[in-house]
């Protein structure tokens, strides 16, 4: 059968069929028709295409609601990436000398990328967050000798104040 142009009336063999049993006759003992039933009605070529588009149109808002939830995040994630990139390769380039000028801008725009990217208000599942907190240390780690200075001064005074 064509899609687009389909056959009028019903197949050769949905004509009503009588039957012996009662179970398939109704109470009025008329049988029932068996076999495939026609379409209520036709759709016409105009109306198939409209109903098609308004499934794309469906699929295009979801895949919008996906990317309004989830792509901020990605974008967030990807930018923590290149921050952390330009910072790696910016410190491993002050090391030669004739590198130092370009070294210092490469980093000073990983850190300005990093911070545009912390703000950037975007969720991300767990595992990005993880990934993006340890990029987060890679980029300061001036906090992170911090937090493990001050760790271990508490743990020192736990233990002074315990003897």
């Amino acid at each position: 059968m064509n899609f687009l142009f389909p056959r009028k009336g019903g197949h050769r063999s949905s004509a009503p069929r009588p039957s012996t049993s009662h179970a398939a006759n109704g109470p009025s003992g008329v049988a029932k028709p068996s076999g495939p039933k026609p379409p209520a009605h036709h759709l016409s070529v105009r109306q198939k295409f409209a109903h098609a588009f308004k499934k794309v149109g469906h699929a295009f808002k979801a895949v919008g609601r996906w990317i309004k939830k989830t792509g901020a995040g990605i974008v967030k994630f990807g930018m923590q990436i290149a921050a952390t990139a330009q910072i790696v390769v910016g410190k491993a380039l002050k090391f030669c000398s004739v590198c130092k000028p370009m070294a210092a801008r490469l980093e000073s725009s990983g850190k300005m990328m990093g911070t545009i990217a912390e703000h950037i208000p975007g969720h991300m599942n767990s595992r990005l967050t993880k990934g993006f907190n340890i990029m987060h240390k890679i980029q300061h780690p001036e906090e992170t000798l911090i937090k493990l200075g001050v760790k271990g001064v508490q743990k020192a005074i736990e233990k002074k104040h315990r003897h």
